[in-house]
């Protein structure tokens, strides 16, 4: 049995990237929202007060009434599903959704996907589309460097880097630095990977040479979800490094610990959403509007 809803998108998440993605939706379908923080600024406008979108009051009212569902990029945040302040497990949402539903996030849990299927759900996943997590890769790359110029007090130029794991993220980031002139290292879980680094121009080290060698990189990046330093490690990163986040929990390091140890732990989460708002909204809109076609000519 499949259900006929009121509305065409659910648009849940307060970040700036779902608020500019759902300026785009309504001017042309019915869309629901839930917590997302409707105000006037930079790239909003005032036109934001004329919307045609109804905001629900709980996430039951936005999920149970809309065919499509857009959750955020990414989909989780520390086990929880990403919404900004409110902790929601995912086998509450799994409860509230209904045969012809679709669900639209980043990197989302197989499990999940398992388990809407069984309920005749489609889940999209915006990281397994090339365009969009190449497109993200870029986004990332350059928020990356944006935190860093902002926050580390030398130039870039001739200070050595050192980029933990070289996924697509890294690979683009790795990119970008070694186009300012950085001096770059990696470290990648595969040796094969951190040779096509080094055929790039980057240097490649592996782990146990960096653990002991962290005092050479005023700089380190890590893309990898993984715990990477332990207590012991912390011991040796020297007060002047600076370690930026920009993978998703359950992070390289943990956060308590480096606060103890007065380590200059920066996590960077959501920065297309930050640094390229309106870029990171279009290219997930044209991505909806290439599904529902799809469907219409099926």
């Amino acid at each position: 049995m499949f259900f006929i809803f009121q509305y065409d998108y659910a648009v849940m998440g307060g970040e700036l990237r779902q608020q500019l993605l759902l300026r785009e939706l309504e001017k042309e379908y019915q869309c629901i929202s839930y917590g997302i923080n409707r105000i006037e600024g930079k790239y909003l406008g005032k036109e934001q007060g004329e919307n045609k979108t109804r905001p629900a009051k709980e996430l039951r009212e936005a999920v149970c009434q809309a065919e499509n569902l857009l959750f955020p990029i990414p989909f989780l945040k520390q086990e929880k599903i990403n919404l900004f302040g409110e902790e929601v497990r995912i086998e509450e949402l799994e409860k509230l959704i209904s045969p012809g539903q679709k669900l639209y996030g980043g990197n989302l849990p197989y499990k999940l996907k398992e388990q809407l299927r069984k309920k005749r759900v489609v889940c999209y996943d915006y990281m397994e589309d090339e365009s969009i997590a190449v497109y993200n890769s870029i986004a990332t790359a350059e928020g990356t460097i944006a935190e860093i110029l902002q926050s580390f007090p030398y130039n870039l130029h001739g200070t050595s880097v050192l980029v933990l794991g070289y996924g697509r993220c890294a690979r683009t980031l790795v990119n970008k630095l070694l186009a300012m002139k950085a001096k770059v290292t990696v470290y990648a879980r595969r040796r094969e990977a951190g040779m096509e680094a080094y055929a790039q121009g980057a240097d490649y080290m592996e782990k146990h040479e960096f653990l002991k060698e962290t005092e050479k990189f005023p700089i380190v990046i890590n893309t990898i979800p993984e715990r990477i330093f332990v207590k012991e490690d912390l011991e040796k990163i020297p007060f002047h490094t600076q370690i930026y986040e920009i993978a998703s929990y359950p992070y390289c390091m943990d956060p308590k610990e480096a606060e103890k140890k007065k380590i200059n732990f920066f996590i960077c989460g959501g920065l297309p959403g930050k640094y390229s708002p309106i870029s990171s909204a279009m290219i997930l809109k044209e991505y909806l509007m290439e599904k529902r076609k799809e469907r219409l000519e099926e």
